[in-house]
């Protein structure tokens, strides 16, 4: 074979070699772009909440200013949004154009994935650097108490003044978007303004709500006549929680307390409470027994009954757990001694030598009998108001009025 036949068949293959090269270099790229193309965009965003334009007039460009997930997602192939043409408007390549001063939100979204959003602040002009309230940072107030705070801005020629208000806890103070307080209970709240424009200023107003006084109690007297009928003096409607009861007999008049009615309720219901209260208490106080003294003897006066009026020397002790003994010694001699027992299932019988007198747990059902058995007087709780039946002879004359408070 001649060299130039040689020659030429090697700059034949030097030729196919470069060529092949040529276009695996040339084709490679391509595969690559195609496949980044094919990526698709999870995530998308702008690298700050916030931008401002200077003047009326500039522009930005928005595309320059957006994060990719992945990276390797990133296109240009996007739609843009403006919320206002008026101040800003932004073309289809991501060119934001000022127009007038304002704030603006600028939408950028992937077109290969809908879901993939990305939204920021852009405001023509200055912006909020110190937002305050005229009112200063914090205010202490009652339950139900309302007032409005007012932001105060710095540079006043800012752009956009608008702000958004919002409540730490809405169960202790609300705010509206007008920033009017609504006090709701007793607690502590952060009420937070922040400003509208690309920057976002804020500024923070504490609020101690303290509880609302109760209401002022309006107290009406109502005056318990008794109906007589049948050697009997009946009084209905007596309620427990008046705040005080006044009995009176002609010129005779006795002032009980509501605590003292509730106290001696609670000892008829709970015997051994009465006893302890009796023994360690120097000045003991019960409906119309007043009595003084330390100890189980005390010096004791009864003012307001028929019969009973008067000083005496009693004396009280414990004879077992479900047991007790009352000797009363009356100035003028007599002696009126009282058994007290209390039951298994809460009942409480007081006997002595003319009555028996018995009483459920809770004092709700109260019955006296005399010595035959005979029901002489009685008081019975309904719906939370008592009906007192109690002898004619003793009772026509006195008369009952509670102070209720409603």
């Amino acid at each position: 074979m001649s060299n130039k036949i040689i020659k030429k068949a090697a700059a034949c293959g030097l030729s196919a070699v470069m060529a092949f090269g040529l276009v695996a270099v040339t084709e490679a790229p391509k595969t690559a772009n195609v496949s980044a193309a094919t990526k698709k965009v999870k995530k998308l965003s702008f690298k700050k909440k916030g931008y401002v334009i200077s003047a009326p007039g500039h522009w930005m460009n928005a595309k320059t200013r957006l994060k990719f997930s992945p990276k390797s997602a990133k296109t240009y192939k996007l739609k843009y949004k403006t919320s206002n043409k008026k101040i800003a408007t932004i073309s289809k390549k991501g060119i934001i154009r000022a127009k007038k001063k304002g704030t603006v939100t600028i939408t950028a979204i992937a077109k290969n994935n809908k879901k993939a959003k990305a939204t920021t602040k852009v405001t023509v002009g200055k912006v909020v650097k110190t937002l305050k309230f005229k009112e200063g940072k914090k205010k202490t107030v009652t339950a139900g108490k309302k007032f409005t705070l007012h932001p105060t801005y710095s540079p006043k020629k800012a752009s956009t003044k608008a702000v958004t208000f919002k409540s730490s806890n809405k169960k202790v103070a609300t705010v509206t978007s007008k920033g009017k307080v609504t006090a709701k209970k007793a607690g502590k709240v952060t009420i937070t303004a922040t400003c509208k424009d690309a920057k976002g200023k804020k500024a923070k107003f504490t609020v101690t709500v303290k509880a609302a006084p109760a209401p002022a109690k309006v107290v009406t007297p109502e005056t318990v006549k008794p109906v007589v009928k049948d050697n009997t003096a009946e009084y209905t409607g007596l309620v427990a929680n008046a705040d005080k009861y006044v009995l009176t007999r002609g010129k005779q008049t006795v002032e009980i307390s509501a605590a003292q009615v509730k106290e001696a309720l609670g000892y008829i219901a709970d015997p051994a409470a009465g006893f302890k209260a009796w023994e360690s208490k120097e000045n003991f106080t019960l409906g119309v027994l007043s009595a003084t003294g330390k100890g189980a003897t005390k010096t004791a006066t009864i003012k307001g009954t028929s019969n009973y009026d008067g000083k005496y020397t009693a004396t009280v002790t414990k004879v077992s757990d479900t047991e007790y003994a009352v000797v009363a010694k009356s100035e003028k001699g007599q002696n009126h001694n009282i058994k007290v027992t209390v039951a298994k299932d809460g009942t409480v019988t007081a006997t002595s030598a003319k009555y028996v007198v018995t009483s459920d747990k809770n004092a709700t059902n109260i019955v006296v009998k005399d010595a035959a058995g005979k029901v002489i007087a009685s008081a019975t709780a309904k719906d939370g108001k008592y009906t007192v039946k109690l002898p004619a002879d003793k009772a026509k004359d006195l008369t009952i009025t509670q102070y209720v408070a409603k």
